[in-house]
């Protein structure tokens, strides 16, 4: 009993000595109006407004968000979070997009 309450022990202490708390840092990708709003824990806020002709429809305002969402794909983040919501049919779609990467 006695041994097998010293490897439970060793073996508790070898995990925790193993176990690594991995932070990541986050960006936030959203549709907001006419303009795609980008927040991140690494760069400072920014705005992008797309062309006129990509806000004349919607999917291709989207696609513009979309490409944006590829160039952080493209840098290392990885799609964590997606929403997407309309409050009613006046208004336009609001699309979330929350991606992380580990920090450095």
């Amino acid at each position: 009993m006695k041994k097998f309450i010293a490897m439970l022990a060793f073996a508790m202490v070898a995990y925790t000595a193993t176990a690594q708390v991995v932070v990541h840092d986050y960006v936030y990708i959203s549709t907001i109006g006419a303009s795609i709003y980008i927040a991140s824990t690494v760069d400072d806020e920014r705005v992008i407004v797309p062309s006129k002709e990509e806000r004349k429809e919607i999917t291709a305002m989207q696609n513009a968000a979309m490409k944006v969402v590829q160039e952080y794909e493209a840098n290392g983040w990885v799609l964590f979070s997606f929403d997407s919501y309309q409050r009613d049919t006046e208004t336009t779609a609001r699309i979330i997009w929350i991606m992380r990467k580990p920090k450095q």
